[in-house]
C-alpha cells in the first residue's frame, strides 16, 4: 500500500475526530465554568458565613451537581456534607 493512501487515512481519521469532538468540548467548557463558579462560591461562603453567600452557595451546587448528573438525593447529601465540613 502506498504511503500516500496511508497518510490521507490518518488525515480523514483526524478531521473526522476534530469535527466529532465539538459537541464534547461544548460540554466540557459548561462543566468547567460550572465548576469554576462553584470552587468561588464555596471559597466565599467559607471566608464569610453569611446567609446570602450560602443562599448562593446553595444554588450554584445545585446547577453544578445537576449539569454533571448527580441524582437530588445524592446532590443534597454532598451539599449537606460539604457544609458541615466547613462548620
Amino acid at each position: 500500500m502506498p504511503l500516500k493512501f496511508i497518510l490521507f487515512g490518518l488525515v480523514l481519521i483526524l478531521i473526522a475526530l476534530f469535527i466529532g469532538s465539538i459537541p464534547f468540548r461544548k460540554k466540557e467548557r459548561l462543566i468547567t465554568q460550572a465548576e469554576r463558579d462553584y470552587a468561588e462560591a464555596l471559597i466565599n461562603y467559607k471566608n464569610n458565613k453569611s446567609e446570602e453567600n450560602k443562599n448562593n452557595y446553595l444554588k450554584i451546587a445545585h446547577a453544578y451537581f445537576t449539569l454533571l448528573g448527580i441524582s437530588e438525593a445524592k446532590l443534597n447529601d454532598h451539599i449537606q456534607k460539604q457544609l458541615s465540613a466547613l462548620n
